[in-house]
């Protein structure tokens, strides 16, 4: 993550403003005509051009790839979900750049005090699992190479977006009557039938040898073998610099114990207990209230002030506390003196007045032994004693990297021990098929994303990788065997069963844009005219917008695709065509409903419609962001490499790469 913040705009902080104040456009607010694209400007190897600093295809489809596998499996198969994901994961890098180049503008300056404060949150997984803040500080500016100064810069910038962006959503209220027209939308209902298609009855013979290996060339990103890549490797871990250094013996248990007495508050966890309180002016309304709660004759404090008759009486809400946390001294004693998990507590005198306190929850505290974080405390030591002869090493790599050298020049000349790892693909199986054992195995992942983002004609050979656990790998591409075409001899039958598989899918699209056109067209019914083919209507029945996709009993009935088509069609008697599964679907829309939202039921829809004005004022601060992307974008400019991207990630490659044609 530090490595991001390096880049000064891939953080976590960043992209966390981005997708709450921005959304996404599986959240409501989409940002899909935000940038204006162009073909001309941007060199061969960039996806895009933004404020002068380009996105290279490679750092776009390393963050396209991680995008996709967010997101489940079975819609990551889908040519039209990978497309649209492409698009959104090259508006959000373009995005990001256009709002750090107007943050840093824009003149705006975060002070040391605020700065420092984001840097507290940012530490606090190491510190919520025992590390002291200057030793977790320590700890990620040593992994991270970073200093102080650089990583206080890092944020200030950050929180500079952040700020900016806040600053533009502002407060709005949304009109009536555009209330209304979201609620009409919202609550029109529509009824339809469908027709589904499957494969059963089409008949597709296979044509001549000749057809098949021309339908075989044709279908360019089938039947392909694997890209396969050779590469060496070098792993440099804190433990194995440490051994390296005379006279260093790795801390004992004994030392690491001590370590952990000193700082065993770091290790103690506070009791806690759950408490509602009221607050009187007077002793007597106190202990009336006290009697009741105490004989059982009220549940509440609310319920015994009620009965009490006690008028001013104010009553706090259910908080959880620790012994510190909770105000004033004397209802601290009180509570967490108290023997029992739960009970009243009172009346307690204060400066504040007469205190009632209800005692609903107590969660004991525990101390986490040492031998739960005897190992954490040893990496701690450890990454602390190697963290200098480390980072020597990996920054003599870096300079013999930067100077042209492969990882196998550099480990020889330093003398370190290195791996000629042999040819695999991107999944990480060796020639024969099989998983090839790359160490170390929980970085296997990364190193093979490094490895096949890598090109044999970029001018440094070789890259530092830094992983979390405070190691780093050192990688470098040696041989590349590109994928290649399997003759149409060793896949004949494939070819043969994909081409039968697609003239019947075919066939199948034709009449169901038969079906749809004598629907749209000559006005029959869809009944009608699917009875010409031998197929029978089901019934879509009558729902409204917000919930198409849930019949009476909640149960999903129809084709999804079905339901969503049938409310984008325009009018009763409109018909389409659309792929569901292997099947194809024809739907009609027999029946569209508005409704009417006369003057009474108007201001009576209005008044409750709290969420649906919530949605539209949330749309119109959008629109607000939305101008302001547009903005910037018109005063730094963008530029698209919009052939080359549509020919790797629009739709039509998507399908060819995944067979889907």
């Amino acid at each position: 993550m530090l490595q991001a913040m390096r880049e000064g705009m891939n953080s976590w902080i960043l992209k966390t403003v981005l997708i709450l104040l921005l959304g996404g456009a599986m959240g409501g607010l989409v940002l899909m005509d935000t940038i204006s694209f162009w073909r001309t400007g941007v060199s061969r190897g960039s996806v895009a051009n933004v404020a002068g600093e380009e996105i290279s295809f490679v750092e776009f489809d390393r963050q396209y790839r991680m995008d996709l596998r967010r997101i489940p499996p079975e819609l990551s198969q889908k040519p039209d979900v990978r497309a649209v994901v492409a698009r959104d994961t090259l508006q959000e890098q373009m995005q990001k750049r256009l709002l750090v180049k107007a943050t840093a503008d824009s003149g705006l300056i975060v002070g040391d005090v605020v700065a420092a404060e984001r840097i507290r949150e940012y530490l606090k997984p190491l510190t919520d699992q025992g590390a002291l803040e200057s030793v977790a500080l320590a700890t990620v500016l040593q992994q991270r190479q970073l200093s102080e100064k650089a990583l206080v810069d890092t944020l200030r910038q950050e929180l500079a977006v952040e700020i900016m962006m806040s600053a533009l959503v502002v407060p709005v209220t949304a009109p009536p009557q555009e209330v209304l027209d979201w609620l009409q939308y919202d609550m029109e209902t529509r009824a339809g039938e469908y027709i589904r298609i499957s494969g059963a009855g089409f008949k597709a013979d296979a044509p001549d040898e000749e057809s098949l290996q021309k339908f075989h060339a044709d279908k360019t990103a089938l039947w392909m073998s694997p890209e396969y890549r050779s590469f060496s490797l070098l792993v440099l871990t804190p433990e194995k610099v440490l051994t390296e250094i005379e006279g260093i013996e790795i801390v004992s248990d004994d030392a690491l114990k001590k370590t952990y007495e000193d700082h065993i508050a770091d290790y103690t966890e506070a009791d806690k207990r759950t408490v509602t309180q009221a607050v009187f002016g007077g002793e007597e309304d106190a202990k009336a209230v006290f009697a009741l709660l105490k004989d059982g004759k009220a549940k509440t404090l609310a319920e015994a002030a009620e009965k009490s008759g006690t008028e001013d009486a104010q009553i706090m809400e259910a908080e959880e506390h620790t012994a510190q946390s909770i105000f004033p001294e004397e209802i601290s004693d009180a509570v967490f003196g108290f023997e029992k998990d739960k009970g009243v507590v009172g009346p307690i005198k204060s400066p504040l007045g007469w205190h009632v306190v209800n005692i609903t929850a107590t969660a004991r505290g525990n101390v986490t032994s040492f031998d739960e974080v005897k190992e954490t405390l040893r990496s701690d030591w450890i990454l602390d004693h190697a963290s200098d002869p480390l980072y020597t090493k990996v920054s003599e790599l870096e300079d013999m990297f930067a100077g042209g050298a492969s990882v196998q020049e550099a480990a020889e000349f330093m003398q370190i021990g290195f791996d000629n790892v042999p040819f695999l693909t991107s999944m990480g199986a060796a020639a024969d098929g099989k998983a090839y054992p790359l160490e170390p195995a929980k970085h296997a992942q990364a190193v093979l994303e490094k490895v096949f983002a890598m090109s044999k004609d970029d001018e440094i050979k070789a890259e530092v990788l830094e992983m979390d656990d405070g190691s780093f790998i050192a990688v470098s591409l040696d041989e590349v065997k590109p994928a290649q075409k399997i003759p149409y001899e060793d896949v004949a039958e494939n070819v043969r069963e994909t081409w039968v598989k697609s003239e019947k899918k075919k066939q199948m699209r034709d009449r169901a844009e038969k079906i749809a056109d004598a629907v749209r067209t000559d006005g029959k019914t869809l009944a009608a005219a699917a009875k010409e083919f031998g197929y029978s209507t089901a019934q879509i029945s009558l729902r409204s917008r917000s919930k198409m996709h849930l019949t009476e009993d909640g149960k999903n009935a129809v084709p999804t695709e079905a339901v969503t088509k049938l409310f984008d069609l325009t009018a009763e008697g409109d018909a389409a065509a659309l792929q569901s599964g292997d099947d194809i679907v024809v739907v009609t829309l027999t029946k569209r409903d508005l409704p009417d939202l006369g003057d009474d039921a108007a201001a009576a829809a209005v008044s409750e419609a709290a969420i649906s004005r919530a949605m539209i004022e949330r749309g119109l601060r959008d629109d607000i962001v939305r101008q302001f992307l547009a903005a910037i974008e018109k005063k730094y400019g963008v530029q698209v490499n919009e052939f080359s991207f549509e020919k790797q990630y629009g739709k039509a490659a998507q399908e060819e790469a995944l067979g889907t044609y």
